[in-house]
């Protein structure tokens, strides 16, 4: 039983240095692509949250980031709304208000659609589809697509 035990801490520590070994691979490519510290952080909160893939989330992570320095100032709320459409997924109120309360664990659907109208007026969302309950997505998404 003691060899049993030995056995399994030895396997425990062989996957623990295969681990530290993928995550110092991890570091030395995030240096050598020249990632900022604000994108790591944005795509891990959408990894955690809202369960995108890594990539996706680290391309998300840059949309994000480019669309709220074009806002200059924003609430919490506004970057929220932003982090839940960045994965190019047209949603609707709905869909986004749940994404929402995913981040940050509250939202109101009527604070969520009005923010969203002053994001449309902005130019930062677009109203995309034709059917009867309107979808949104970043400008971005759309510019970058075609």
């Amino acid at each position: 039983m003691e060899e049993d035990l030995y056995e399994k801490l030895e396997r425990l520590e062989r996957l623990l240095l295969k681990l530290l070994n993928r995550v110092n691979e991890l570091e030395k490519l995030i240096n050598r692509l020249n990632i900022d510290e604000s994108s790591i952080e944005t795509a891990v909160r959408l990894i955690s949250r809202l369960s995108l893939p890594a990539l996706t989330a680290l391309e998300a992570s840059h949309r994000v980031i480019h669309v709220l320095a074009t806002l200059g100032r924003y609430s919490s709320l506004t970057r929220n709304i932003v982090e839940s459409l960045s994965d190019c997924n047209p949603r609707n109120v709905s869909e986004i208000t749940r994404a929402v309360k995913m981040l940050r664990g509250t939202s109101s659907r009527s604070a969520i659609r009005n923010r969203l109208m002053e994001l449309l007026e902005l130019g930062i969302v677009v109203r995309v589809g034709s059917g009867k309950i309107a979808k949104y997505t970043l400008r971005s998404c759309i510019e970058n697509s075609g």
